[in-house]
């Protein structure tokens, strides 16, 4: 049976992935829909708003087959890393597409500026323009469009651009999987509430999350007999998520089992604050001999204002969010360079959840070429080298991501070792 993946974060997930997975499931009903996830932590280097293992329940319940997570270490690399690490995970557990939202859906223009992108005269270009002090994105973008100037619309878009780092990434490791852009309906980072209630981004629903948990916090995950803050919540949230999940959505509220962002900036901030110039230069991505600006930073009274005062053409706020994540993590520079390079695949799949069809694509599993784990504590203890490398950041992004959560219930370490994957059961098909 053929497989289509996805890379994702569902960071939380909504009507618009559960659209693409209506999507795929109606055009390829003998295709198995593997999912490849963030697991703790996002690729904007903060941990998602829901626990890893909650996100691939309501994956499952809304049609994916298989959810596998994707190594924190590859999921906290820029866009390019994030791409090429989750092409590497689906190629290897036998997915012959990948499926992305786009605002542009023409593959041939995916391709063909695939190639462009990475022929030597653009790279050259591209060099050019980071020695004049220009951010990586910008430079490469402005290098792209003068070698094809037809692909501006593409190289204007969010989803788009992402799409070409896929894209990209299949053309550079020689992976047998083909592009498959589906067309995307909203803007995945707008704040405002969307028009068309099928496409909210993940940003806005954050916020109104966020919004309603800071106005009543002592009633979320602390007296679970006051259900009329979670209702409201809920309420504001029904029309912008799968029916499937809201039930999920209750528990999770009910549990406090949210991310909750100023408890992780103050552990970020208290990071910096006790970092010094060799562990701030043995960061990934920190270079320029701006570790004294990162100290002096440090003693800003917040996380926004340490933003503030580090972002440059070439430091935007993503990019210092993740650096933050590296610190926090203690994610070595050598382990970053290691997994950048292109033979080195992802060494492991470890499982987060399977439907009732997916139950059977597990029996084929010892077949692949990487282990599928299914059982954490075991793996963790008797894997070496890079796998060990690998499960010991997955583990304690966990552990510091449940410690951000609102409920101190919901705040438990060890999750990894003690949370097995959602099976779903045949008579929930």
């Amino acid at each position: 049976m053929q497989s289509i993946g996805i890379i994702t974060e569902y960071n939380p997930f909504h009507s618009g992935h559960a659209y693409q997975l209506a999507w795929l499931k109606n055009k390829f009903p003998n295709h198995m829909l593997i999912i490849a996830m963030s697991g703790a932590f996002t690729q904007r280097g903060l941990p998602a708003l829901m626990s890893k293992f909650v996100r691939a329940q309501m994956a499952i319940s809304c049609g994916a087959d298989i959810v596998l997570e994707l190594p924190a270490a590859y999921a906290l690399c820029s866009a390019q890393g994030f791409a090429s690490g989750g092409l590497s995970l689906l190629s290897q557990v036998g997915c012959s597409y990948l499926a992305f939202g786009s605002e542009l859906t023409n593959t041939n223009l995916f391709i063909k500026t695939a190639h462009i992108s990475l022929s030597p005269l653009v790279q050259d270009d591209c060099r050019k323009l980071l020695q004049e002090g220009h951010a990586y994105g910008y430079a490469l973008r402005q290098a792209i469009i003068k070698a094809l100037p037809e692909s501006v619309p593409l190289l204007s878009q969010p989803n788009a651009l992402l799409g070409l780092e896929y894209v990209k990434a299949i053309i550079s490791g020689h992976l047998p999987i083909q592009p498959l852009p589906i067309k995307r309906q909203g803007h995945y980072n707008q704040a405002q509430a969307p028009k068309d209630a099928a496409a909210p981004s993940g940003r806005f629903l954050r916020q109104v999350i966020q919004k309603e948990l800071t106005s009543c916090p002592n009633s979320i995950g602390a007296a679970l007999n006051q259900e009329l803050p979670i209702y409201n919540t809920l309420t504001k949230l029904a029309p912008y998520i799968p029916p499937e999940t809201l039930t999920l959505y209750k528990d999770v509220l009910q549990a406090g089992a949210l991310t909750d962002y100023t408890r992780f900036d103050d552990q970020s901030l208290s990071a910096w604050r006790r970092a010094n110039l060799a562990s701030i230069i043995s960061l990934p991505t920190v270079n320029e001999g701006l570790e004294n600006t990162f100290l002096q930073a440090a003693a800003q009274p917040s996380m926004q204002d340490f933003y503030k005062m580090c972002k440059s053409k070439r430091y935007s706020y993503s990019r210092l969010q993740r650096i933050s994540a590296y610190l926090l993590l203690n994610y070595p520079k050598n382990l970053y360079q290691e997994i950048q390079t292109a033979a080195r695949a992802v060494p492991y799949a470890r499982l987060l959840g399977a439907s009732s069809r997916g139950r059977f694509w597990l029996k084929e599993s010892p077949k692949l070429p990487i282990p599928l784990i299914q059982k954490w504590a075991p793996f963790y203890r008797q894997s070496q080298g890079l796998s060990k490398e690998l499960a010991q950041l997955d583990t304690l992004a966990s552990n510091l991501q449940s410690l951000c959560f609102w409920s101190p219930k919901a705040r438990q370490g060890q999750k990894d070792f003690t949370q097995n994957p959602y099976i779903q059961k045949a008579t929930q098909l």
